[in-house]
């Protein structure tokens, strides 16, 4: 049994009306469409708490629209200047699967105070990962997630179409990581060190020093892998063929994000300007047609960002979106290339801490959050890739947590999330505040 407090908001005051001598009429001062009884799954009575601040006694009645929440007693009589409670019995021992909403009612005369509900009565249906998610990538064409996480170091991959989990045991603590362009192997950034996995035979296949600790890495062609630093320090590659580190002296990166341009032709990365006491951000361009880097030129847009500025193609290289919601274009021709085109809108979100793009299906998925919040404060919101409007947001899935011998649930923050190939699906990666982790499949429609 569980009092359902939220401090004023669920205080119903019931008063007399001047108007009417001896009629009394509820008052709907403290009351909302906010104010909801949220029943958990294994939850078989609920108290909902009353206080009558009048110095007359109040006798109402309760009622209900279904037989899932069913009054202990039909009437109720609060004395002057006291509290009390109603007890409700919870009949949900054949619901099916699913969260259940309803109303009741508590009457006097001809007046109604509405008090919504909410039933959780799911089976969870994300998958478990007991561990910390670091970071993830997604190769569209195979359906295969690729994620790395601590406690304990691992890196995992997930057939999206079975629901397979395989798991490769990592040396070191990972930082990144990145899927070859032919979705067999992977590469994972370490503390000063660099993991070469073989994602079928699922294995280490070799493990390489590096001189700094790395921030973020894209695997390109030719077993080439690129680096960026943690710190301020040079951008950098590595051949995982005879496990050479190579400098490119030519431009120095500090957190850097850096991807790779689908033609493999370009490497981008977003690096910060400190000036005066702001940041800002400019996103330099790269030719590594010849492995070794080109520096081209950065683009002539730039924007304030945060700490961790990042940014995402499309499948296409042809559109990039930055942390701030800002969308440039790429081009051959170099006066067009990185210039800005417009903008994603969503009132009172500040920055994408991640982000996906499918064009062929004309939509965007994109972790938003709320710059101040403290308790969830990303949303999973969904865009027209092409017209850039808002579409929707999505909810993931909660958790079941045991908290004090009870299982309550927990609303899910995302963190990472993909479209399938078909658009027809969102992969989330997904934790709450009691740290489980896991991974939500869910039909978009």
């Amino acid at each position: 049994m569980k009092n359902h407090y939220n401090f004023i908001n669920l205080l119903i005051i019931l008063s007399f009306a001047s108007c009417v001598k001896d009629k009394i009429e509820p008052s709907l001062l403290s009351i909302n469409h906010t104010d909801s009884l949220i029943i958990e799954k294994h939850e078989n009575v609920i108290i909902y708490p009353l206080a009558n601040a009048t110095n007359k006694t109040i006798t109402f009645s309760i009622q209900s629209t279904d037989t899932i929440i069913i009054p202990a007693e039909n009437s109720y009589t609060l004395l002057p200047n006291s509290t009390g409670q109603i007890e409700f019995i919870i009949n949900n021992k054949n619901l099916a699967d699913g969260t259940y909403f309803g109303k009741i009612y508590l009457v006097d005369g001809g007046k109604k105070i509405t008090v919504p509900y909410r039933l959780e009565n799911y089976y969870e249906k994300k998958i478990p990962i007991y561990c910390d998610i670091v970071d993830a990538e997604y190769y569209r064409q195979t359906g295969k997630l690729v994620f790395v996480g601590t406690h304990p170091n691992m890196l995992y991959i997930l057939n999206t179409n079975d629901k397979k989990l395989d798991s490769i045991p990592l040396y070191d603590t990972p930082t990144c990581v990145s899927i070859s362009p032919d979705g067999t192997r992977a590469s994972v950034g370490h503390d000063r060190m660099l993991s070469w996995i073989d994602l079928i035979g699922l294995k280490v296949l070799k493990t390489i020093n590096c001189s700094y600790s790395i921030y973020d890495l894209v695997y390109a062609n030719n077993k080439i892998v690129y680096l960026a630093p943690l710190y301020q320090d040079d951008l950098k590659y590595v051949n995982l063929s005879n496990n050479m580190e190579y400098v490119y002296a030519g431009k120095q990166l500090n957190n850097s994000k850096i991807k790779l341009h689908p033609s493999g032709k370009y490497l981008y990365a977003i690096n910060m300007i400190y000036l005066n006491n702001s940041a800002m951000y400019k996103i330099q361009k790269f030719n590594i047609e010849n492995i070794y880097p080109t520096f081209l030129y950065e683009s002539p847009f730039s924007d304030q960002t945060v700490f961790g500025a990042d940014f995402w193609l499309n499948d296409e290289g042809n559109v990039i979106i930055d942390n701030m919601m800002n969308t440039l274009q790429t081009s051959d021709n170099n006066p067009m290339d990185l210039t800005y085109t417009n903008s994603l809108i969503y009132s009172d979100y500040y920055w994408i801490t991640h982000l996906d793009m499918l064009t062929s299906k004309n939509l965007i998925a994109s972790i938003i959050y709320r710059k101040g919040e403290n308790s969830y404060p990303s949303i999973l919101a969904l865009f027209n890739a092409k017209t850039l409007s808002f579409l929707k947001t999505i909810e993931p899935e909660p958790y079941w947590v045991n908290y004090m011998g009870n299982l309550i649930s927990k609303k899910a923050e995302p963190n990472f999330v993909f479209i399938s190939a078909n658009g027809e699906k969102l992969i989330i990666l997904t934790k709450s505040v009691s740290n489980h982790s896991g991974i939500e499949i869910l039909n978009i429609k």
